[in-house]
């Protein structure tokens, strides 16, 4: 039976996660556990009291045994173990140990070659008829393309299983196909769906934007519900389920002008952030923010959008390229969206840790880490976001 853990060891808890985890995983962890997100977590505050709130709820309910069983099953972070070996005399310490052995043991987790299998949808949205231009992202039909080929250089891939819709996306087709392509797989399948453009949120809910989305008083219509996507996935037969979206949200209306947030939260103009920018990117524009604008100023990804871009479903992994309140920006001399180059570059190596097998959290470290540095340059936060409900290890590479 479980019993509290120390007030020393509860604070080191507390303190790791707030650490470690962002807030979607903090709500996923909860929710495997089975407390009410209400009696912690108060959307638009800081993180760290809903943490400490989280915490101490499950050490009074003596749920620390299913806590661990979570991270170590469905959250686990390297550094997992050092937190454990700090457990010193704590009256847990040989049951959490139990669990580290069971989840960690190699006879217990499998790994699976994502590669094996992978059928791929590749949405790039280039060209927005609203707005004439002012709203293109030339470089959301490069990251599209980018992935396809990479699919069918380097991981043999076969072309008819790769889907690519780059340039011109148009609402009723693509869903059709979207909904063509996954109802046709079956469980020997691995889905990979990536979708690079602008994004909105309309009566609390996340779309996507296609080319012909039309903006009219009541707002958007000839756009793709993520609420709508996401059905059609659950539907899906196929065994894992990996998306990826670089996108940000936006205002009412389309504007090409912009408001971003330097590290200290405070707006930055486009003259500033020019000053920002370091010789290597001097000769090129300032960064772009995949969030269409309106006259106020281009409103960022809300804590609700995050959550219809990352549900909690079995054997789905899902890669955000912001966080909530910020935006997903572009940097032209790149070639690419600043999320989707390093996600790039992370697949073609730059990720792996040490010799074998490259795993998708080697991935996530790789671009948690790299964008936020990139961005930091110019005085911008950008965040990736990951989820993954998948118990097996997935290797990449």
């Amino acid at each position: 039976m479980s019993k509290e853990l120390t007030l020393e060891f509860e604070e080191d808890l507390i303190n790791y996660l707030k650490k470690r985890y962002s807030a979607d995983e903090i709500l996923g962890i909860g929710n495997r556990i089975g407390i009410d997100r209400a009696d912690y977590y108060a959307e638009g505050q800081p993180l760290g009291p809903s943490i400490r709130n989280l915490v101490k709820m499950i050490n009074q309910a003596l749920k620390v045994e299913k806590l661990f069983t979570v991270l170590y099953e469905y959250y686990k972070r390297p550094d997992l173990d050092d937190v454990v070996d700090g457990l010193g005399d704590c009256v847990n310490r040989g049951m959490v140990r139990g669990y580290r052995n069971r989840y960690e043991a190699p006879s217990m987790r499998t790994a699976v070659e994502l590669k094996k299998g992978l059928k791929a949808i590749l949405i790039g949205c280039r060209h927005y008829y609203v707005g004439d231009g002012a709203n293109d992202l030339p470089n959301a039909e490069k990251d599209a393309i980018a992935l396809g080929e990479f699919f069918k250089t380097k991981w043999d891939v076969p072309e008819e299983d790769i889907h690519l819709f780059a340039g011109e996306v148009f609402c009723e087709e693509i869903k059709k196909k979207i909904e063509e392509i996954c109802n046709s797989m079956t469980a020997s399948d691995k889905l990979f769906f990536f979708f690079a453009g602008h994004g909105e949120e309309i009566d609390g809910h996340t779309v996507l934007l296609p080319t012909d989305v039309m903006v009219g008083e009541k707002g958007f219509s000839n756009d793709i519900p993520m609420k709508w996507l996401n059905d059609v996935m659950k539907k899906c037969r196929a065994s894992y389920k990996v998306r990826v979206f670089d996108a940000c949200h936006c205002g009412e209306r389309f504007s090409r002008k912009l408001t971003v947030l330097n590290n200290a939260g405070e707006p930055v103009e486009a003259g500033e952030l020019k000053a920002l920018l370091t010789k290597e990117d001097a000769a090129f524009l300032v960064p772009q923010s995949r969030a269409l604008g309106d006259e106020e100023g281009r409103r960022p990804a809300t804590a609700r959008m995050m959550r219809e871009f990352m549900p909690w479903d079995t054997d789905w992994v899902t890669f955000c390229s912001c966080s909530a309140k910020e935006c997903s920006y572009d940097i032209p001399n790149l070639n690419n969206g600043v999320f989707s180059f390093f996600f790039l570059q992370g697949l073609n190596g730059e990720a792996r840790r040490g010799d074998g097998p490259m795993y998708i959290e080697d991935l996530r470290i790789y671009v948690t880490s790299n964008v936020p540095a990139k961005m930091a340059l110019y005085g911008l936060r950008q965040h990736p976001q990951y989820q993954c409900e998948v118990q097996e290890n997935i290797i990449v590479g």
